[in-house]
């Protein structure tokens, strides 16, 4: 599996230009969905949606393939590498209705409540002054509660977007999961957790198309950051 990931990491580069660059119409026909019903029903309550993403290795190319089929906002988190940031930007902004920066999650507020789909990926580490300690994979991960905090706001529906590569290389699946009907709740361990349950049966469909190489679990209870990778 792990040879597999570095695999796929080298597979999604390629497709990230594609996604950049390739003539979308091109990938309509390679893309297939999967219970596409349940971003249809979310939009049908014409409250908005927030759409869950997460780190797979076709994370560009799926907008791509999203944005043929779909209108879309997105949060973007700027590079260090200004050369990178302006490439994937543009590159990102030629497929997407709009980017918003990751820190303006008043602005993506302000898109949903105008009955518009947001997609952001909350699997990432971001510290933990703004996160709760949540399981993830059965593993203390710090976890934002942007997600939650996004649908009490909004009263918008969260629908999860999982994207990979089919296994005989024919195409890309792009699947829809239901976030549980009771959220979002009081309690945000109870939120986060939720959260990072929908974004593990993402990553199952295809685990070794999730982008391992970030440290997930860098903020830990008790322990100095990034101690667990030392």
């Amino acid at each position: 599996m792990v040879k597999e990931v570095f695999v796929n990491f080298g597979a999604g580069i390629v497709e990230n230009a594609m996604g950049w660059w390739t003539n979308p119409e091109k990938l309509r026909e390679i893309t297939e969905f999967e219970d596409r019903i349940h971003l249809d029903n979310a939009i049908a309550k014409d409250r908005g949606v927030i759409l869950l993403g997460a780190h797979f290795s076709t994370i560009d190319l799926s907008a791509t393939l999203m944005g043929n089929f779909y209108e879309c906002y997105a949060l973007y988190r700027l590079q260090s590498n200004w050369l990178l940031n302006r490439i994937m930007t543009n590159g990102r902004k030629s497929m997407m209705k709009g980017m918003i920066p990751h820190t303006s999650m008043r602005e993506a507020a302000r898109k949903i409540m105008k009955k518009e789909i947001v997609w952001y990926s909350p699997d990432q580490d971001m510290g933990i002054e703004k996160s709760v300690f949540a399981p993830f994979f059965n593993h203390p991960a710090a976890t934002i509660v942007a997600t939650s905090k996004l649908a009490k706001l909004t009263k918008a529906p969260v629908v999860m977007l999982v994207s990979y590569r089919k296994s005989d290389d024919s195409g890309y699946v792009l699947k829809f999961l239901p976030c549980p009907d009771k959220f979002p709740v009081e309690d945000e361990v109870e939120n986060a957790t939720m959260v990072n349950s929908l974004i593990e049966q993402g990553i199952r469909c295809s685990p070794s198309q999730y982008y391992w190489f970030h440290r997930r679990f860098k903020s830990q209870p008790d322990m100095e950051k990034s101690a667990i990778y030392r």
